[in-house]
């Protein structure tokens, strides 16, 4: 999984969703998710969206469980790289 980082804010905030469908059926109440949550998030601050891809009605594996859990520390360890390489980059 790649992490394409444009904003090097120092702070990260991470959207979990797909415990119950996609990112849109997640916040179907909001007519434009992202802009909901940009809209809400302090300004400069790095916007993460991950799909969990869990189901209520799937019966409970802790062998999906630990494949779920390691692909979001997968994620984030992809985006704090992402943006430690970019600093440097930038410094130079």
């Amino acid at each position: 999984m790649s992490v394409k980082m444009t904003n090097l804010s120092s702070l990260s905030i991470v959207f979990i969703y797909g415990l119950c469908g996609s990112e849109g059926e997640s916040w179907s109440k909001a007519e434009n998710p992202r802009q909901t949550i940009e809209a809400i998030a302090p300004p400069n601050a790095r916007i993460l969206l991950f799909n969990c891809g869990l189901r209520l009605e799937e019966a409970f594996s802790w062998e999906v469980f630990l494949e779920k859990s390691s692909s979001l520390l997968q994620f984030l360890f992809d985006a704090y790289t992402e943006v430690k390489v970019s600093q440097m980059l930038y410094a130079y």
